[in-house]
């Protein structure tokens, strides 16, 4: 196995499984985050890809480009894992994300253009991040398994594969305004569209959803403990404080 973690390797690396994990970030990555990125390289270092009964070469590497204009640190990611040789897939990883350290593994085991996570948003109650073809949330609940098509997928925990981005045009990550909602679609909506404008699909894995994380803050107040009111426990949307997502 190969390791080209800040991409010196650029000319070297060959291997029949190649993936770039890209982070980008502000000035931090969560402690909860490294841990299962730690977790994650040791899983990839000892264990095997297999196809057609035998091991693969693999090789590993990883790009953190910090910055506050996220779509900017995702072009940047991207050009950069395009700039190594011989890449196969890139994984992409929110700076705020716990998940399994088999994962790179199990999303590959699908051979996939474009498969990931159904991530939970960090507000309360609970809403995920992908759309059904249709536009209807996708719920990943107790009984979901196996795969899903979506129309929509956030950027979270996501793998494609690299010559995805040689199928859509540049710039893949734009922010832009949209005039009827008087709102924004963030840079992974303008994404997928551009996916689905290719022809390209893509899929959640709800048994990995069920191991996702999403590593947030809550202010925690005496009005949340049921022995406040009484003994009587309070509806979420009685609380007091913002109530709604921080961060997507």
């Amino acid at each position: 196995m190969v390791t080209d973690l800040d991409g010196t390797r650029l000319k070297q690396v060959k291997a029949d499984v190649y993936v770039v994990i890209c982070i980008p970030s502000g000035i931090e990555v969560k402690a909860r985050t490294m841990h299962s990125l730690f977790k994650l390289a040791l899983c990839f270092c000892n264990s095997d890809f297999i196809r057609d009964g035998k091991p693969l070469t693999k090789a590993i590497g990883y790009v953190n480009q910090r910055g506050s204009i996220l779509p900017a640190s995702r072009e940047s990611s991207a050009r950069q894992a395009l700039m190594r040789q011989g890449v196969t897939h890139l994984l992409w990883l929110d700076s705020d994300m716990v998940f399994p350290d088999d994962i790179i593994h199990r999303l590959w085991s699908h051979n996939l253009d474009v498969v990931g996570a159904n991530c939970p948003r960090k507000v309360l109650p609970v809403v995920p991040t992908c759309e059904k073809m249709d536009g209807s949330t996708m719920w990943t609940t107790d009984k979901s398994t196996g795969l899903e098509e979506t129309r929509r997928i956030g950027f979270g925990v996501l793998l494609h594969k690299i010559d995805v981005l040689q199928k859509i045009a540049e710039p893949w990550f734009p922010f832009t305004y949209d005039h009827k909602v008087r709102g924004y679609d963030g840079e992974d909506t303008n994404f997928c569209r551009a996916l689905q404008k290719a022809g390209i699909r893509m899929w959640v894995d709800h048994d990995v959803s069920k191991e996702i994380g999403h590593v947030g803050e809550l202010v925690y107040e005496h009005c949340m403990n049921e022995e406040y009111r009484g003994g009587v426990s309070v509806p979420f949307e009685d609380l007091p404080g913002e109530k709604t997502e921080v961060a997507a």
